[in-house]
C-alpha cells in the first residue's frame, strides 16, 4: 500500500511544490503554509491516514475534534467541512473527497493493538517488515517540533 502526497500552492497557478511517496505504515510531517492544499492519494487501495493539526506558529493551538462535530452538526466530515482549532478558528478545509467521508474520533493504533493482530516484531528482526503503530508514530513526528506525549491530541482519520 503506497501513498502519494502533493502540496499545491493554490494561490498561484495550482502548481506542485512538493510531491511525495509514503510506503505503507510510515509516518511523516510538514508544516503547511496559509493557501496551499495538501492532496493524499491512495494509488493502491485500502489506506487510512491519521493526521495531526498543530498551529506551527502557536503549538498550544491544536485540532479539535468535538467543536470540528458540534459546530457543523454532523459525525462525517466531507467536502465543504472545516476543521476547526481549540481557539475556534479554522485550520484547514475539505475542498475535494473521492471518498464521501471521513471521521475524526476512532484515535489510532497503540503498540498493544499492532502486536495482538500482527505479534511482537522489533525493527531490529524485521526491518522495513516492522509493524509501527499510530501512537509511536504521531510521538515521533511530535518531537520534530518539541512536543511530546502530554501534547497529543485526537486524530483525524482520512480514508482515502
Amino acid at each position: 500500500m503506497n501513498l502519494k502526497s502533493d502540496t499545491i500552492d493554490t494561490a498561484e497557478d495550482g502548481a506542485v511544490l512538493y510531491e511525495d511517496r509514503l510506503n505503507a505504515g510510515c509516518h511523516w510531517s510538514m508544516i503547511m503554509r496559509k493557501g496551499t492544499s495538501l492532496r493524499l492519494i491512495d494509488e493502491q487501495g485500502g489506506a487510512n491516514v491519521g493526521m495531526l493539526f498543530y498551529n506551527p506558529v502557536n503549538m498550544l493551538e491544536r485540532y479539535n475534534a468535538p467543536d470540528t462535530l458540534k459546530c457543523q452538526h454532523t459525525f462525517k466530515l466531507t467536502k465543504g467541512n472545516c476543521l476547526y482549532s481549540d481557539m475556534g478558528r479554522i485550520f484547514c478545509s475539505i475542498v475535494e473527497d473521492s471518498v464521501g467521508w471521513h471521521e475524526t474520533v476512532c484515535g489510532n493504533t497503540t503498540k498493544q493493538m499492532v502486536t495482538e493482530k500482527w505479534g511482537e516484531k522489533t525493527y531490529q528482526d524485521y526491518h522495513n517488515d516492522w509493524n509501527q503503530n499510530g501512537y509511536d508514530s504521531f510521538l515521533v513526528e511530535l518531537a520534530k517540533y518539541g512536543l511530546g506525549k502530554k501534547d497529543m491530541i485526537t486524530g483525524f482519520c482520512f480514508r482515502i
